[in-house]
């Protein structure tokens, strides 16, 4: 099992057989869970463990059912991602790997098929979101919420000459919402964001980050730049605050408690959670930001699905439209919407300037 792991972390071109496209370390270690959870199935359902002892004895449409049964029953009879994760792997160990064919490969195909999770956009816990977004004032609220908190905090230290640890931790959060909001980054990558490796400050002031596609969920590298208003409120906080929030000498952008560590993901996205569901009055998670940034993209333009491929850093459009295609009509329907308000508008003024304008003329009558 390690072998066909490792197997696909390598992408040696001089190699004697085809290699797999190498896989991030996210979606190898993805793999051995899964992986495990397929073994234990079987051992947990009466199988010996003495013979699960290659991926020829365990990738076979009998212990495959078997397993997929065990996680069905677990899950109540719904399906679920573990177990289409499961079929979905054992057909690709199969085809790939074991080189089967035939009746075998079709049964385990068939299998996958059945497991197979309907596909969807976002989920309706994150519709019910953006349509609370719908109210202008709430949009405005989010927008302006880390920059609300920072100015807070710099009117405390004004006054009393210094930060403290509370103080940091807010412009902490602050900044984490306001990278957030703009780049729309995955929470790991947030919160791993590193200085000199993934934050580099160039001696003309900017502040680029890059982050290696090693590192990204779907394998596309991120290089973006931060907006003069971003880099200033980064910089304020490594100079002021940062060092309030660690005992240690860290090179994270947000440091954890123990040395060489960074900062909770759970507690990062903690600190966010509380300061928009107490300020906004929405109880979002940072992914929220990704799907507020394709609405507020779309609204503007409905021909900009895109840009929010783009923006996103999805690796087709067709993920793009998956998620947002729904979006992309609501926000096409209010722009037409609008142009016919707009046309009405325009004749009925029209209208209106063409009686106080028309020229007085008499009548055929009125002549004679």
């Amino acid at each position: 099992m390690e072998r066909w792991l490792a197997g696909g972390t390598q992408s040696d071109i001089f190699a004697r057989l085809p290699r797999r496209r190498a896989l991030s370390p996210a979606t190898v270690e993805s793999n051995r869970v899964h992986l495990r959870l397929m073994l234990g199935a079987l051992v947990n359902s009466g199988e010996d463990p003495a013979r699960l002892v290659d991926l020829q004895a365990v990738i076979t449409p009998e212990l495959i059912h078997k397993a997929c049964t065990y996680h069905l029953e677990r899950a109540g009879g719904e399906r679920s991602y573990v177990n289409a994760r499961i079929a979905s792997l054992a057909v690709a160990i199969a085809k790939h790997h074991l080189k089967m064919s035939g009746p075998d490969l079709a049964r385990l195909q068939d299998i996958a098929k059945k497991l197979q999770m309907p596909k969807r956009g976002i989920t309706d816990r994150n519709k019910t979101r953006l349509r609370a977004m719908d109210d202008a004032g709430r949009t405005d609220a989010m927008i302006n919420l880390p920059w609300a908190m920072a100015a807070e905090v710099e009117r405390d230290v004004k006054r009393t000459g210094t930060s403290t640890p509370p103080l940091a931790l807010k412009y902490q959060t602050a900044l984490a919402i306001a990278l957030s909001l703009t780049k729309c980054w995955r929470i790991k990558n947030l919160g791993g964001l590193t200085l000199g490796k993934h934050v580099l400050l160039r001696p003309d002031g900017r502040v680029v980050i890059a982050i290696h596609e090693t590192e990204v969920k779907n394998r596309v590298p991120i290089e973006t730049e931060l907006s003069p208003r971003l880099a200033t409120m980064l910089k304020a906080y490594l100079q002021l605050h940062r060092p309030l929030l660690s005992d240690f000498p860290s090179d994270f952008i947000f440091p954890g408690s123990k040395p060489g560590r960074s900062k909770t993901l759970g507690a990062l996205s903690h600190n966010i959670k509380t300061e928009i569901r107490d300020r906004v009055g929405i109880d979002a998670t940072t992914h929220f930001f990704r799907h507020l940034s394709a609405k507020l993209i779309l609204d503007d333009d409905p021909t900009a699905i895109y840009v929010v491929k783009e923006h996103l850093g999805h690796e087709t459009l067709e993920t793009t439209l998956g998620s947002y295609v729904d979006r992309q009509g609501v926000a096409a329907t209010a722009h037409y919407d609008a142009l016919i308000e707009a046309h009405l508008t325009g004749k009925a003024a029209k209208r209106k300037a063409t009686v106080r304008t028309a020229p007085q003329t008499r009548s055929r009558k009125g002549r004679r």
